[in-house]
Order: C-alpha cells, then structure tokens, then sequence
C-alpha cells in the first residue's frame, strides 16, 4: 500500500563487505538510487514508495579487483492507495413508486471514476444492479432510484480499482418500502437528510486527512529507527567478527606458550643429565680406596 514500509533484503556471493546500489524505477520512469552497505555480502534496506503505481527495484554492485561487477534480478511491487466507500440511501422509509436518493462518495476523493450501484430487497433475496455512475469532481456519485414493490431494500456502491487505487464497496443502512407514496413533504425532509449527512461527510473527511498526516509522521519515525537498527546490527558483525579474530590469535598465543614451556622444561631436563654425567663420570686411571676392614 502507499506509505507502507517494504523491506529489501538480498545476498551477494561470496560474502564481501562491500557497498551495493538499489535501483528504484518509479512509476513515472524517472529513477532513484540508493547507497546500501552490504557487510559479508548481505543487506537489508527499508524503503517506501511516496506515489502510487508500479515499482521496479534491482541491486548493482560494480565489482573490485578481484571480482567482476553483478547486476541482480528485477522485482516489481505496487503502491496503492486504500480507497473507502460511504454510501446513503435517503429517506429510510418511503412508499411503493416514490423516489429514494442513494449518495456513494469515496475516500480519497476519486474524480471521474465509475462507481456500480446496486440493490438488494428482501422479496427479491438478489443483487440487481441500478446502473453505472461517474463520480463528480468532489468524488461522488448520486442517482434515483424507485422501488416498484414493498419491502425492505440495501444498496451497495462498488469501486472496481486500479493501479493506484484499491477495490472498495460499501452497503447503505435499510430503507423500509410501504404500499404509501411519498408526499412532498418527505421529499423535503429527504433533502434537508441529505445536506446534513452530505456535512458529517466532509468533516469526517477533514478528520481522517489530519490522522494521515500523523500516521505519515508516525511512520518516518519508525523508518528513521530502523535504519539506525540497521547500522547497529551491522557495528555489532564487525565487532563479532573482530572478537573472533582476536580470540583465535589468543588461542595461538597459549598453545605457542604451552609448547614453549614444555621444550624448556624438556631442555631443563636434558642440561641435568648432562652435567650430572659430566661430573660423576670415572676419569681414567682414577681408583676410589676400598673400606677398611
């Protein structure tokens, strides 16, 4: 959806630290890049598309000395914005041949959009359609209808969608059907109904633009704290991977120490029973007295 964080991850092989670029192809074909650090070959990158339509994304890495360059594979996402119904149908009670108002208006306002409009009774117990209407330039949509039997009737407005626009369909409250017309004086009370709901619409409307603008604020944020996520998850693969290395020469330096010891007392032993040798060994010639008797 439109202003829904997407997240890319992808792999390069073999893992080098390395630095990729993530190639955005908007929907107007303009194109953005984006620098992504890449520590052992992988990264992870939040994006989030700011205008409706199709999107193409793919990572380029240019290559160094000793490897050549690498194009990966295009993948493709789609921005919609979420569009909501609203539909009236006015007055909630009228008579067999008398005349019901059924108003459908979309969220955002969707100008010179076709909207369907049916119905459903309880006699029938089936969806028939009223027609299909354009939506003015405020969005919205407004036609007769009239009920030929008694009954109790909803209608329903449908919004079929598009690229940038997501399906959406909405059901009117009941309106009661009796075997009585509709004097004028309903007709009147009808219009004045629909003024009225025509006014709780717009301030609805100013109501939900104001929490998209503090969702929109709400979700910068979060992006912003993620991506310094990000990086901290990378500092903490370094610094993992420099604690290995320095284990590992640790590791080097005691066994190195141990075999130092053990040929020095090795040495120690050999120097021992040379000189013991060297001095009590018999000289030629030299005879030791024998004990008196």
């Amino acid at each position: 959806m439109l202003g829904e964080e997407v997240t890319i991850k992808g792999i390069l092989s073999p893992g080098l630290d390395v630095t990729v670029k993530l190639r955005f192809t908007c929907p107007n074909g303009s194109e953005v890049s984006r620098s992504v650090s890449a520590p052992y070959g992988a990264f992870t990158h939040v994006f989030k598309p700011d205008s409706p339509g199709y999107w193409s994304i793919r990572a380029t890495w240019e290559g160094n000395d000793q490897y050549e360059g690498c194009v990966s594979n295009t993948v493709g996402i789609v921005a919609r914005t979420t569009v909501s119904l609203q539909v009236i149908a006015a007055p909630s009670i009228t008579g067999v041949g008398g005349t019901i108002i059924v108003y459908a208006g979309t969220s955002p306002r969707l100008a010179h959009r076709f909207l369907t409009i049916s119905y459903f009774s309880n006699r029938t117990m089936a969806w028939r359609m009223v027609g299909t209407f354009e939506t003015s330039a405020e969005g919205f949509v407004a036609c007769v209808f009239t009920p030929g039997e008694t009954g109790e009737y909803v209608f329903r407005a449908e919004w079929v969608g598009d690229p940038a626009y997501t399906p959406a369909s909405a059901n009117s409250s009941r309106v009661l059907v009796t075997a009585e017309p509709m004097g004028a004086e309903d007709v009147v009370k009808m219009l004045s109904q629909l003024r009225e709901l025509q006014r709780l619409l717009d301030e609805k409307q100013d109501e939900l633009e104001s929490c998209k603008g503090t969702i929109t604020g709400l979700q910068k944020s979060i992006a912003e704290l993620q991506a310094g996520l990000s990086t901290a998850q990378s500092r903490i693969s370094s610094l993992e991977k420099q604690l290995s290395e320095t284990e590992s020469r640790v590791s080097e330096a005691e066994s190195r120490a141990q075999f130092t010891t053990i040929l020095g007392l090795i040495a120690g032993v050999l120097i021992g029973l040379i000189l013991g040798y060297l001095i009590f060994r018999r000289r030629p010639g030299t005879s030791f007295p024998l004990p008196p008797e």
